[in-house]
């Protein structure tokens, strides 16, 4: 989705816009992985505090059992 593309890149601003639009924070993608699940593998911490701050789900795992 493009929130779980901003949230790879650390686009803090377009990941607001993004949810106030109606975004799904948690939502997943084809491999159960979150924006919060990219935002941490890419060690993007701006987006990972604003994505934690619109309600994203720290404790969901992706296909691999592993958490953001």
């Amino acid at each position: 989705t493009p929130l779980h593309h901003v949230s790879r890149l650390g686009h803090v601003d377009c990941a607001d816009l993004l949810i106030e639009h109606g975004a799904q924070v948690n939502s997943s993608d084809f491999r159960q992985k979150t924006p919060l699940h990219h935002a941490a593998d890419n060690n993007q911490t701006d987006i990972a505090n604003t994505l934690i701050r619109h309600g994203a789900d720290v404790k969901v795992q992706d296909e691999d059992g592993l958490n953001p």
